[in-house]
């Protein structure tokens, strides 16, 4: 479920004739570990610690301001947590 959801996100953010989403095929019997970093306006996505794609935003970042999960067929999130810091801590 993880993996469709990142597969869409990055599908939007990158041509479909260019977009190589191969890295986000996983074993789904197993938990799959996904994590996003967003440093100034460049996001990069792992999923089980390996870079799996990366892109670039047009906009400064904010804070995160929702969260949502969506599943295709059956999902489930085992944890969630979320870390930051603020500019000029």
């Amino acid at each position: 479920a993880q993996q469709q959801q990142m597969q869409q996100m990055a599908a939007l953010a990158a041509p479909a004739k260019d977009a190589d989403l191969s890295a986000f095929g996983t074993d789904l019997t197993q938990w799959t570990r996904l994590r996003v970093e967003v440093v100034n306006k460049k996001a990069i996505i792992y999923v089980n610690d390996i870079q799996a794609y990366s892109l670039n935003f047009p906009n400064e970042p904010t804070g995160i301001i929702g969260v949502q999960y969506r599943f295709t067929g059956l999902g489930a999130v085992k944890d969630t947590k979320f870390t930051g810091s603020r500019k000029g801590s």
